[in-house]
């Protein structure tokens, strides 16, 4: 429905048709986390386990993006993303004396999901016939392209060593679906050229494995773009 309206404000004021626009985009999410979900009450304390285990990280979004439609109302916008996604442990004993300088002391451990989207924007300007302040709603397709754990190890002598590796104890669904939204205002930087700044909020609508407690990926970040009018 929110993706249908703005083609209604074109057909009704087809006059109103403005530049179409391209722009390139990062969003630093400064809080990447999930949501787990029991499917059966003996699964409550594995979950509360987790949660005292694993904490949010930071992650990122970066990709080209396309407007389709643009009025001096609405917009539709579309585009092809690149996100890792994902959170982290809580910093956890290496297992080994801090008299043992080449073993680790402390370990984290990091998940990283890494998905390409391709959103379909609304954008609907919140003071009509005014491009500075609007808001953004969107769903997306998502393909799963890579997932992999990364450890973090520090040392006694203050050195850190990483590592990375997959993990296939867990089959993830390569497709999933994920839910945006956000509240931005446009910079103006030159006649054609300007700046896009985007508080944002993402959720995945589907469960990102195939294991009997459902876990949902989230995040909270800042999507920065250059756009400009062709």
């Amino acid at each position: 429905l929110f993706l249908i309206l703005p083609l209604c404000c074109l057909a009704q004021r087809p006059s109103n048709i403005l530049e179409k626009q391209t722009g390139i985009t990062y969003s630093y999410d400064f809080f990447s986390y999930r949501v787990l979900k029991k499917s059966s009450p003996n699964q409550t304390d594995m979950i509360a386990a987790r949660n005292k285990n694993e904490i949010h990280r930071s992650a990122y979004t970066v990709g080209l993006n396309y407007v389709l439609l643009h009025t001096r109302n609405a917009a539709v916008e579309t585009g092809i993303l690149f996100s890792d996604r994902g959170y982290q442990t809580i910093e956890q004993p290496g297992g080994y004396s801090t008299s043992t300088p080449n073993l680790p002391v402390t370990k984290v451990s990091s998940y990283h999901y890494q998905y390409i989207d391709i959103p379909f924007k609304a954008i609907y300007y919140i003071f009509s016939n005014k491009e500075i302040l609007y808001d953004t709603w969107a769903i997306s397709p998502s393909f799963l392209v890579d997932q992999k754990n990364v450890f973090k190890s520090t040392y006694n002598d203050g050195h850190v060593t990483t590592q990375s590796s997959k993990s296939d104890s867990v089959k993830m669904n390569k497709v999933n679906a994920t839910f945006f939204t956000s509240i931005g205002c446009n910079l103006k930087l030159g006649k054609k050229i300007y700046l896009k700044i985007e508080p944002n909020y993402k959720r995945t609508i589907f469960k990102i494995a195939q294991s009997s407690i459902k876990e949902y990926l989230y995040s909270f970040g800042i999507n920065t773009g250059i756009y400009m009018k062709l």
